[in-house]
């Protein structure tokens, strides 16, 4: 499985965590762009499976469209999050990913 790095942003400051200490050095959520670059690399290299983390990769706007483009791919999302998301996100991402990896 390769981690995707979606976004370094997150709404908890958690003294374990090791990307806390990157949110600064790499502010800016992942392009629509990159991400479909990297969606073509994998593709290519028959990937099954991918995993979505940060920060908090919920917190990027694009991730259900990054989601759904990774599952009609043919890879398997996995979701790492805090689990601090909307119902409605819940519900909208539980139709795609595979796997929800919760960390608290």
């Amino acid at each position: 499985m390769l981690n995707v790095f979606v976004t370094y942003r997150c709404q908890l400051r958690c003294d374990y965590c090791f990307a806390r200490e990157l949110q600064d050095e790499y502010a800016d959520d992942m392009s629509r762009e990159n991400f479909q670059r990297l969606l073509g690399w994998m593709r290519g290299r028959g990937l099954a499976s991918a995993g979505f983390i940060g920060g908090e990769p919920t917190l990027h706007p694009l991730l259900p469209d990054m989601i759904e483009a990774t599952v009609e791919a043919g890879i398997s999302p996995v979701l790492f999050t805090n689990a601090l998301f909307s119902e409605d996100l819940a519900h909208q991402l539980s139709r795609s990913v595979s796997n929800f990896v919760v960390n608290y």
